[in-house]
């Protein structure tokens, strides 16, 4: 453990959970009997950020456990996730079906509204104080417009940078 712990390069290397027989010259257990630390946990070096090492001392057993926990919450989330899934299924089986007048109305609706709002600007004016700008633009596999907005972020963009004296574009 001195040359272990001493040195930056000492690495230890993985055994199987059966082979322990180093620490119990270093570790007495009381319960259930003296053997049980000696025989079933295993060191682990930790490392903090300062550089100082440590020397733990970890129960496989337990680790199992917490595994087994962990794993075993997973798939009461998942499972909760499918029966929510199957509620809101049923919810929407449930809903009256939308008939085509009203599906047309709210889509003359949408594309008055979209009709109205061509003129507006992307960019907003920058503030003064801007000397770097960084441009993220969010797109998913379905955005059929990224072409749009790529070809207007092209022409207004330089304007705005422009008024705003920004140097530098990400």
């Amino acid at each position: 453990f001195e040359a272990l712990v001493g040195s930056k390069d000492a690495t230890l290397k993985a055994r199987g959970g059966a082979y322990v027989s180093t620490i119990g010259q270093h570790v007495q257990s009381v319960a259930p009997s003296k053997q049980v630390m000696a025989q079933y946990w295993c060191p682990v070096v930790v490392e903090h950020e300062g550089g100082q090492r440590r020397v733990l001392h970890v129960d496989p057993i337990a680790v199992r456990k917490f595994s087994r926990a962990i794993a075993e919450e997973l798939r009461h989330v998942q499972e909760k996730r499918r029966r929510m899934l199957r509620r809101i299924k049923d919810i929407r089986q449930g809903l009256p079906a939308t008939s085509a007048k009203d599906l047309a109305k709210r889509l003359g609706r949408e594309l008055a509204l979209a009709e109205a709002r061509v003129a507006e600007p992307l960019v907003l004016p920058l503030p003064q104080a801007a000397r770097v700008l960084h441009v993220l633009v969010e797109a998913s596999p379905r955005m059929l417009q990224l072409d749009l907005v790529c070809t207007r972020l092209i022409e207004e963009l330089p304007k705005a940078m422009e008024a705003a004296d920004v140097q530098y574009v990400t």
